[in-house]
């Protein structure tokens, strides 16, 4: 294939237009007052749909252009990177990327000297982080909350909602968003492992009112495999039944006849027992299993390694004070296993999935990775003891979808406030960070000239936030300067000048650097390239199609 080279100037323009273009697109859905921008699918048939969410903007633009393409994909790279580090902040990010380029451009196209315009920027992007966590708010009263109503554009129930999820499971605890079934936004908390898979029989049931199961006493059993025979469930029964505690069983599942063998026991009141089906699906149920076994100290039996169910001794099983179940879920409560296996396993998953939030655009499928992910935290959370899923209502799949997306940017807000603390949002945090910037003196032109590129850019935040409103960024600008208070913004909720703190219009300390450094830097390392090779081939590169039928048989997921 031949290839096609362009040089310098031409090539960085071509790169601004890209920007440019892209840049644009997302700008407009910052701030409360943005707009939604509604987005094809890609599936052929499929309905479009509507989203505020700055890196699934970036993902669904392709410009026919390669060269402005490059421009765009440089973007796309600036809102993935924030979004797998950090979830919100996306949009945040493609603006300061976008002002930060345009900077540099004209910087570069007046003769600076790339290297140095670099080192400025780093040292400008260095003094910035620095001052943001000095200027760090801690978490307090009810600004968990007010954190999440960013993003979900003042919704206040998600908010409050995920405020008390932190609140039920602690800072480190699971929090994850599920779309609802109703209207209504709700909360579930689960105690002790849980997952969503029930028992294997409504003939379990112990209590009729709530159609749930309640065994006290329990003794575990984990089978990676399918019972086919009642008898060889007998030996354990009876030797759990004389210490008098019961026996729960998780299983792939129990074939009819010693299901029915099973349960007739039990409503006779020869055995205490319960049949639940085993955690996780497909390849990853062994995974789970594991899981469970650490947590309550158990030995998972697997038929494939030589395992022999009716040969298995007491010793196998696990412990737990008490395990729930209904139809849809199964909770084990007060397990027995080690703490410090417990610890192990789960420090080993908080590796395993710090992998995959590093991994880069094309490293595995997008939706893959996202499943994988929310795979490993689901079995933290599980491990942990204690997880909380707010489920995201509304009236359409459409909304609930749109809904979705904003929820979990707003979870993973408040996972980052926790973590670092918040500033006043509306682009005033960073706004203010231009004072420490004037404090930095360098002797160098094009340092400086660096240094003031980044101070430069931390304006256009607050420019876009104003401008989505209808107000001139100008005037809105000059009033912020003048009012001589780190607190007072706009709040585009209210469309009043105010304090940011008291108006509960916050921004996470983590969200900020993280859309400062990564925009900072892939800006500088695109721009400064002094020539581009591009593939000679007409057209754009051959994308492979999609059908109904394929996007509802692989569940692809939106966000993805």
């Amino acid at each position: 294939m031949s290839k096609r080279l362009v040089f310098d100037g031409e090539a960085r323009a071509g790169i601004l237009k890209g920007i440019d273009i892209l840049g644009r697109a997302v700008e407009t859905t910052y701030g409360y007052q943005g707009p939604c921008v509604m987005v094809q699918h890609r599936t052929q048939g499929l309905p479009p749909f509507f989203t505020r969410d700055g890196v699934t903007v970036a993902n669904s633009v392709v410009l026919g252009d390669r060269l402005a393409d490059l421009g765009a994909r440089m973007l796309r790279d600036v809102a993935n990177a924030v979004s797998r580090e950090a979830g919100d902040g996306t949009t945040t990010a493609v603006v300061l990327a976008r002002a930060i380029a345009r900077g540099l451009l004209r910087s570069l196209a007046a003769g600076a000297d790339p290297h140095r315009l670099r080192e400025g920027m780093d040292a400008a992007v260095k003094v910035v982080e620095e001052d943001l966590r000095r200027r760090a708010l801690p978490l307090q009263g009810d600004m968990a909350a007010q954190v999440a109503e960013v993003s979900m554009r003042k919704e206040g129930r998600v908010g409050r909602l995920l405020q008390q999820a932190y609140a039920e499971v602690g800072p480190d605890g699971a929090v994850t968003v599920a779309p609802g079934w109703t209207r209504e936004d709700t909360l579930d908390i689960g105690e002790g492992f849980r997952y969503e898979l029930g028992f294997l029989s409504p003939g379990f049931e112990t209590d009729p009112v709530r159609r749930a199961a309640d065994i006290e006493g329990a003794r575990v059993l984990l089978y990676h495999g399918t019972v086919t025979d009642f008898m060889d469930l007998v030996p354990l029964l009876e030797a759990v039944n004389e210490a008098g505690q019961a026996l729960v069983i998780a299983c792939d599942g129990i074939d009819e006849r010693p299901l029915q063998g099973l349960v007739m026991n039990v409503k006779r009141g020869v055995f205490r027992a319960l049949a639940v089906k085993a955690p996780g699906h497909g390849d990853r149920r062994r995974d789970w299993l594991d899981d469970l076994a650490t947590a309550t100290g158990a030995r998972v039996l697997v038929p494939e390694r030589g395992d022999n169910l009716e040969r298995a001794a007491p010793e196998v099983l696990g412990h737990a004070a008490k395990v729930v179940a209904d139809a849809d879920s199964a909770s084990f409560i007060g397990c027995g296993g080690d703490p410090d296996a417990v610890a192990r396993r789960v420090a080993g998953l908080g590796k395993e999935a710090d992998a995959i939030r590093a991994r880069k655009p094309g490293e595995g499928s997008p939706t893959g990775n996202l499943h994988d992910l929310e795979d490993l935290e689901a079995r933290i959370s599980a491990l942990v003891g204690r997880i909380a899923t707010v489920r995201v209502g509304g009236t359409t799949e459409p909304e609930i979808k749109e809904r979705l997306q904003r929820a979990e940017n707003a979870r993973r807000s408040v996972r980052a406030a926790l973590e670092e603390g918040v500033v006043p949002g509306g682009g005033v945090g960073l706004l203010q960070a231009r004072e420490a910037l004037g404090r930095l003196l360098l002797t160098d032109l094009d340092w400086q000239r660096g240094v003031a590129i980044v101070s430069e850019a931390l304006e256009q935040p607050f420019r876009a936030l104003v401008g989505n409103a209808g107000i001139n960024p100008m005037a809105a600008l000059a009033r912020i300067e003048t009012a001589g208070d780190a607190r007072f913004g706009y709040d585009a909720s209210s469309g009043a000048f105010g304090d940011l703190v008291a108006a509960g219009v916050l921004d996470p300390v983590k969200v900020l650097r993280l859309a400062l450094a990564q925009a900072a830097g892939i800006a500088a390392t695109v721009l400064s390239s002094g020539a581009v090779v591009l593939n000679e081939q007409s057209g754009l590169p051959h994308l492979p199609g999609f059908s109904a039928e394929w996007a509802a048989a692989t569940r692809e997921d939106p966000r993805a």
